[in-house]
Formats: C-alpha cells, structure tokens, sequence
C-alpha cells in the first residue's frame, strides 16, 4: 500500500506543478471589473464572487448591481475564459451606463481593486483627459504586480467616430494593456480607436458579444489562467507574451491600407490564446524576438515587443558574411513607449529589384544593443 500511495502522490504532485489547479482554487486570481456592476444572481458569477465585497463609488455605497447588463456580460466572459482556473470576479461599479465618471473616480477605483488583492483590472471606459492621479493610480497598480487590460473603445465624445489612443485615458498610459475587436486582420472596424497604444485586437467575435469591451474581457480571463500558471508574472512580461503569441498581420497579405496604418489598427495582432497559453514557457524565454509587420515596398519595417522598457538604443548593425551594400539598405533602430523598439531596413537609392534586395540578405541578421552595452549580448536579433 505504501508505494501505491508514494505512486500516486507523485502523479497528483506532477499534474499540480504541471496544472497548478489546487493551488489555483486554494489561492484564486482575482478580476476586478470596473464596470456598470454584475447581476450576483447569476449562478456563475455566484460562485465566482471575490470574498471581499466589491464597492460603488457612482453612488458612493456597497450596491454593485447592474444597472445596464455590460458589466453582467463582461464579467460572465472573463468566468468564461479563466475556466477551471478558480478566478475571483470583484465588482466595482464605476458608471451605470458609462458616463459620469471622472479620472479621480477611475484613480479610486483602481486602488480599491489593488487593495482588494485583484491581480488584473478590467476596463471598459475611456475619458478623453487624464489627471496626475490617475497616472499615479496606474502606475502604483503595475508596480505591485496588477495586469491593467483596457478596452480600446469607439470614439469618447462620439462613439461612431474613431479616436487616436494616445489621447484616451488610461488607454495612453504605458502600463495599460490594450485590446480592440476587428472583424479580421484583414478588414478593419472604421470606428474603433486606434493608435500606437493599442497591443492586439480580438477577431471573430460572435454577434451577442462584439466590440472591444468583450475583446477585453477575453484576454483578462485567459491572463488569469496564465497567471494562475505563473504567478509570478509581471505586467509587462504579460503583455509581451500577448503579443508574442498573437497571429501577426504580417502573416496575412493584408491589401492595401497603406502598410503605416496596420499597426496601429491591429496592434500586433489578433489574440490566440491557446497560443498563449500553450507557449507560456517558451515565450517566457525568449523576450524580445517578434516582429510586427514586413513592408512588401523593398524596405524591412520591424516592430519589436519586448519584456521590458528601453529607454535608448544604439544603432542596428549587421550581422552576415558579407553585409549588404548601403545602396541597397540603410539601417535604424528607436526605443519606443512600452517595451517596443522599431528597426528600420529602409530601400536604398539604387534601383534594385525586391529580389534582388531580398538576394543580397538572405542569412543575414540585424542585431540592435541598448545605448552603452554594445559589447556585451544584442537586445534583439532579426533573422531573414
């Protein structure tokens, strides 16, 4: 009897450390939704609820009940989404049909959810200003380990007009992960914002549940599955491993748009979370090595995630046996807000056929150093 139960303590140990679905339940990855509340009369968020209460500061008391059903939805899509995972939904109630707040109610409802043990917050709403609160909200959440995943919305003061993220709160601040919904990689939504702040789009989502808001609630369910995984994974590790897995646009043949305007409708693109889950080891390993898009113009356009701020870099340098003749390439490269670095391949002036410019770099790679360390390992290599 006794090396029957060394057995099979040693296969339920294994699948633990490999599922990690005791500890999860022992220890749940608490959701913060700010939001318009959630119907607790649902079973399935029933049984979901955070042990401590969540909190209304529209009305400034305990009553998190819906007044709309967004908050409902959004809530029972991220359950969805964490699965078995034994994730918590704490209910914070911002708005009742999403107006009215202001960025020092968001400020407060940030840090209510930090101090409640949320892990990720969700977030619906944008404002169209900020205010050094709110910066310093996000900034405190991220810096104790809070995954922030905002939706990327559909204008502010018109919501059939498209807005520019980077002047959309919280969306703009560095630490927000960013989510939009688009039909396909291939066609683009008119009136979702858009912008360098945006990380990766949900594509094909059903009717009952499209728009940026569900998109968002998708990928913090499927954070806290990861994050339930690994718990120690910070916020910008997460958001690299989102867009490291993601189906990139450059992988589509996407027709014109001009190819500039891609990434800022797509991010990096569309979010496949069994991707990321899958490769959340892997990817964990190897922080800074996806490219964003290729231009078909001859030039080599890279967008670069990586796991964490840079704040300078040197130039790019080759790195082949014989490197190509500045006719046909000029090199770049630039440290970009978070944890993006662009590296630029542009098309001489010569007159060189596409393949001919593609013939004189084949085996080559581009290696980039951060700014004063360019003797020691390359913060990024880009094969061809």
């Amino acid at each position: 009897m006794g090396g029957a139960f060394v057995f099979f303590l040693f296969i339920f140990l294994l699948l633990e450390w490999r599922t990690g679905y005791v500890r999860g339940w022992l220890n749940p990855v608490i959701v913060a939704i700010l939001d318009t509340g959630v119907d607790s009369r649902i079973p399935a968020i029933a049984s979901r609820l955070a042990a401590k209460p969540g909190y209304n500061f529209f009305d400034s008391n305990s009553d998190v009940s819906d007044s709309s059903g967004h908050g409902t939805k959004v809530a029972l899509l991220v359950t969805q989404y964490c699965g078995n995972s034994g994730c918590r939904i704490l209910p914070v109630k911002m708005t009742k049909s999403g107006a009215g707040m202001t960025p020092a109610d968001l400020a407060a409802g940030i840090r209510f959810a930090v101090a409640n043990g949320a892990r990720i917050i969700n977030i619906s709403a944008g404002m169209n200003k900020g205010s050094p609160e709110l910066a310093a909200a996000v900034s405190e959440a991220n810096a104790k380990g809070v995954v922030l995943v905002s939706a990327a919305g559909t204008g502010v003061s018109n919501p059939f007009r498209s807005d520019d993220l980077a002047k959309i709160y919280p969306q703009s601040y560095p630490e927000a992960i960013v989510v939009g919904a688009q039909k396909s990689l291939e066609q683009f939504d008119p009136i979702m914002n858009f912008g360098e702040p945006l990380d990766l789009v949900v594509v094909g989502q059903p009717d009952d549940a499209s728009g940026s808001s569900y998109a968002a609630a998708a990928v913090s369910g499927v954070v806290a599955e990861a994050l339930r995984r690994a718990p120690g994974l910070q916020p910008a590790t997460v958001r690299h491993l989102l867009r490291a897995s993601a189906t990139r646009p450059m992988e589509m043949w996407i027709p014109p748009p001009p190819l500039a305007e891609v990434p800022l409708r797509l991010g990096f693109g569309a979010f496949d979370s069994d991707a990321f889950l899958r490769e959340l080891r892997r990817l964990t390993g190897e922080p800074n090595t996806v490219a964003r898009f290729f231009s078909p113009n001859g030039d080599a356009d890279f967008e670069v995630t990586l796991n964490k701020d840079v704040a300078d870099v040197d130039l790019a340098q080759w790195d082949c046996a014989k490197k190509p003749d500045p006719a046909l390439f000029s090199l770049s490269s630039f440290a970009l807000k978070k944890g993006r670095l662009r590296v630029l391949a542009k098309a001489g002036p010569g007159k060189y056929t596409r393949e001919q410019r593609g013939s004189a770099i084949a085996g080559c790679a581009i290696k980039v150093w951060p700014r004063g360390a360019s003797t020691g390992a390359p913060l990024v290599t880009l094969h061809f």
